[in-house]
């Protein structure tokens, strides 16, 4: 079925932020990489030094009829900083109420 573009885009389409097991794992495994690393060659500023974001999941666009993924962006964020991902879905749950399911496809480049 074919998505009716012209459709309000929170209409037709839902943004949520998924973390999965796999993502953490791996964001673990980087985190220890460039604590070895920075340690190797003592460069606070370096891999894992502070500003550092970690990848722990996407912010996923999905249909509303069909649950196909449309767009998955990952979601970078401090450990420490836990309402980021909650401001990030916030403005993307904005542009889906605020554009047609086109305009909003052609801003983030969804399929």
């Amino acid at each position: 079925m074919e998505l009716d573009l012209d459709a309000p885009a929170a209409e037709v389409l839902a943004a949520d932020v998924v973390t999965t097991a796999k993502a953490g794992r791996w964001a673990v495994m980087r985190l220890f990489a460039a604590a070895v690393v920075q340690s190797l060659f003592d460069d606070s500023t370096g891999p894992g030094g502070p500003g550092t974001p970690t990848v722990y999941g996407h912010l996923v666009v999905t249909r509303r009829d069909t649950g196909e993924v449309v767009l998955a962006v990952p979601v970078e964020l401090k450990p420490d900083l836990e309402r980021g991902d909650a401001d990030y879905l916030g403005y993307v749950r904005r542009q889906l109420d605020e554009l047609t399911a086109g305009e909003f496809l052609d801003r983030w480049g969804g399929t």
